[in-house]
C-alpha cells in the first residue's frame, strides 16, 4: 500500500528532487551512490536486506589523489582528458546492438558525440528534439554539430500536444517526481530513438 513519505515530499519541494536515501514512498529507501546491498530470502520467501556496504567513497579518493596531482601543461592535460574519456566511451560502447547519442548541441553532448564518432568505424546515429516554438527550439545547434561531425542525425519535431499527452504517463515513466522541465522532452526523444537504436 504505497503511502507518500512526508520527509521525501518536503525534500522534493525544497530541492526539486528527492535526495537519497529518501524516496517519495514510506518504507522505501534508495541505495546511496557508491553503495550496494545484499539481499537474502527468508524462510517465508520474502526478500530482506542482509547487509549494506560502501564500495566507493568520493571524499576518500579525492584525499588520496591529492598526493598524485596532474602536473602536465594545458596541452598534456587536454590530451590526458581525451584519453580518459575515450577509455570510458569504449567501455560504454561495447554492444552487439545499435547505439546512438542524444545530441543537444551543448558542450557535453557534442563532446561525447565527437569522441564516439572518432572511435567508431561507421557513422554514429545522433538524436535531438526540436519544438515548433523557436524560443525553445535548440535543434538547429544539434544539427550544426551533427553536420560537422558527419553523424547520421535524426530530429524529432515535437508539438505541444505531444507533451500534454504524456503528462498522465509520467508517474509510470519515472519512479518519483523531480522538477526538471526536460523530463518530457527526454522521454519523447528516447521513444523516438528507440525505433533506431537500443
Amino acid at each position: 500500500e504505497p503511502q507518500i513519505n512526508k520527509e521525501g515530499l518536503a525534500c522534493y519541494f525544497k530541492r526539486g528532487w528527492i535526495a537519497a536515501p529518501l524516496s517519495i514512498w514510506n518504507n522505501i529507501t534508495k541505495v546511496l551512490p557508491g553503495n550496494y546491498i545484499k539481499l537474502e530470502i527468508n524462510k517465508y520467501g520474502k526478500y530482506y536486506v542482509k547487509n549494506h556496504s560502501k564500495y566507493w567513497d568520493c571524499s576518500k579518493i579525492s584525499i588520496q589523489n591529492q598526493s598524485n596531482i596532474f602536473e602536465g601543461n594545458f596541452d598534456k592535460c587536454t590530451q590526458k582528458l581525451e584519453e580518459l574519456l575515450i577509455e570510458v566511451l569504449e567501455g560504454q560502447s561495447l554492444s552487439d546492438v545499435p547505439l546512438g547519442v542524444f545530441l543537444s548541441g551543448g558542450v557535453d553532448s557534442s563532446l561525447i558525440s565527437a569522441l564516439m564518432q572518432k572511435i567508431s568505424r561507421k557513422r554514429i546515429k545522433t538524436f535531438s528534439i526540436g519544438f515548433e516554438d523557436k524560443n525553445y527550439d535548440e535543434s538547429i545547434f544539434a544539427e550544426n554539430i551533427a553536420n560537422h561531425l558527419n553523424t547520421k542525425h535524426l530530429t524529432l519535431k515535437a508539438r505541444p500536444q505531444d507533451a500534454i499527452d504524456l503528462i498522465q504517463k509520467m508517474p509510470i515513466v519515472y519512479s518519483e517526481p523531480f522538477a526538471d522541465s526536460s523530463q518530457i522532452p527526454t522521454f519523447l526523444v528516447s521513444q523516438f530513438a528507440k525505433h533506431e537504436v537500443t
